[in-house]
């Protein structure tokens, strides 16, 4: 299984001929995981409190951009990581805590995640 934060999403199709029945639908979205120290890997710190979307009518349009349709609603679900990379990120944010009020990479994770976090084998 890839990591990724994993949110549960609905979407409508309004097509511009025609019609479609139903046109509300739901799924679930993988947004990629992006390892420290490249550009977004502080993405849970940017869009997630306490296991939440801190502001889900402004992550709404950048799903929608991502699965090219008009998604209504977001909702995260969980991180899936593995525990190295569980690991990496954690040594990331010890290394970075200026950028978090916490003072420890646990308590990080938790301000941002909860406990939406599940550790998996790297298949």
């Amino acid at each position: 299984m890839d990591s990724g934060y994993i949110f549960r999403v609905e979407f409508r199709l309004s097509p511009a001929i025609g019609s479609v029945e139903p046109h509300r639908f739901k799924t679930v979205y993988r947004h990629p995981l992006v390892a420290p120290p490249k550009d977004g890997w502080l993405f849970f710190r940017d869009w997630l409190w306490h296991g939440e979307l801190t502001d889900r009518a402004q992550f709404r349009p950048i799903v929608s951009d991502a699965l090219g349709v008009t998604v209504t609603n977001v909702q995260f679900s969980e991180v899936v990581i593995s525990q190295p990379e569980l690991e990496c990120l954690d040594v990331a944010i010890e290394n970075n805590l200026n950028k978090f009020g916490p003072d420890t990479s646990t308590a990080v994770r938790h301000a941002h995640l909860g406990s939406s976090i599940r550790v998996v084998d790297k298949a």
